[in-house]
């Protein structure tokens, strides 16, 4: 389906809730904060149900907090952003289910389209993206002010500034576009990567500490407990700056970040141009993009780890 579609949904509905994944980003931060800033100059009542408290610290300079739902907030249309998956969602996930009325506005490939109308647009490299184009070509309302700084974080988050190979011309002349509009976008780019807390930075021995590689220097791994960042006094979001860290060593083809959570495992998988991870990923009820994916599994460190490294070593 198409953004038009979209378009039609929103004009039929005047209570939406925007839905985020679980462990927001900067692009499902930023896209939902963008819809949401879109909705209210539509004159629609809307509210993003992501709670301020999951915000990460990181993201918390473009984060409004008159954005939440309330809660025993009513809402007549859920629209789920950045989100592969029905059981992704940050919450609402029953409501969503049985609902007739809901769309989903994504740009994983992974996405089977759980929506009722949905727009998955496999070729953008943020959600920021697809929010942009539903603002400027299909309502015709460019973005300025508090619009453009959400649109601009998402596609700066997801496109690592640019660089990732998923970024196309298009995406340079949307951000040159919101440059023009008045974004600052060295200050969003410095709260993005290159501001860090004194914690952030005495973590990082403990964790590389860690890094271990595989199949002749052609995958390498990191792991993150719990246990060493409440010994901290850390949340998870804090120390996912170093996600790519493993996939920047030379030679190094794929990148692993283990993350040991209570009862789970979360698995972060990057890599370059000769692996895509997303099919990984999706062996095992993940989802992602080719060069970016993620998986959960419940099941011990051990185990997660040997099933990952079994199936890349079919994969190389």
């Amino acid at each position: 389906m198409s953004l038009i579609e979209i378009k039609d949904f929103i004009e039929k509905h005047d209570n939406i809730a925007v839905i985020g994944h679980v462990n927001p980003d900067g692009d499902c931060i930023g896209s939902c904060l963008g819809l949401w800033y879109l909705l209210k100059s539509l004159g629609k009542n809307a509210a993003v149900c992501i709670k301020t408290d999951d915000v990460p610290h990181h993201l918390r300079f473009i984060w409004n907090p008159l954005a939440e739902a309330q809660e025993g907030q009513v809402f007549d249309a859920y629209i789920s952003v950045d989100c592969a998956t029905l059981d992704r969602l940050c919450c609402l996930n029953d409501v969503f289910a049985k609902s007739e009325h809901t769309a989903c506005i994504d740009h994983h490939r992974t996405n089977s389209g759980f929506a009722t109308v949905n727009a998955v647009i496999p070729t953008a490299p943020a959600a920021g993206e697809i929010i942009y184009s539903l603002a400027a070509d299909v309502f015709g309302i460019k973005p300025t002010g508090e619009l453009a700084d959400a649109i601009y974080t998402a596609i700066v988050s997801d496109t690592g500034g640019f660089k990732y190979s998923s970024t196309t011309s298009y995406t340079m002349r949307v951000g040159a576009d919101l440059l023009d509009a008045g974004v600052n976008g060295t200050a969003i780019f410095k709260n993005l990567f290159d501001t860090y807390t004194k914690k952030q930075i005495d973590i990082v021995g403990d964790i590389t500490s860690t890094l271990t590689t595989y199949f002749d220097g052609k995958v390498a791994s990191i792991t993150v407990t719990d246990e060493l960042l409440e010994s901290k006094g850390m949340r998870f979001d804090e120390i996912d700056f170093i996600t790519n860290l493993p996939r920047s060593i030379e030679g190094v083809e794929v990148g692993v970040y283990f993350k040991k959570k209570s009862d789970e495992i979360r698995v972060s998988l990057r890599s370059g141009e000769s692996v895509d991870v997303s099919l990984i990923a999706a062996h095992f009820g993940g989802g992602g993009h080719a060069r970016a994916a993620g998986i959960t599994f419940k099941c011990g460190l051990e185990e997660a780890k040997k099933l990952i490294l079994d199936k890349l070593a079919e994969v190389l």
